[in-house]
């Protein structure tokens, strides 16, 4: 049986004080580095769940490199 590999990240709330470019950098590098099959993006993505705020929660997702 081939391995696959899960990632999990939860709760980015993107646009937030507390999640800096700094920091989406280094889960950006770190997920990478870990050349998942799959990841699962659980919990909130934003505080508000306002439209730009989905915008740049898709343009985050965008720059993880997945196989599925």
């Amino acid at each position: 049986m081939d391995e696959v590999t899960i990632v999990q990240i939860s709760d980015i709330h993107v646009m937030t004080p507390h999640f800096s470019k700094e920091l989406e950098v280094n889960v950006v590098e770190e997920v990478n580095s870990l050349s998942p099959d799959l990841l699962v993006v659980t919990g909130d993505l934003t505080d508000d769940g306002l439209y730009y705020q989905y915008e740049e929660a898709l343009s985050l997702l965008e720059k993880f490199d997945v196989k599925r």
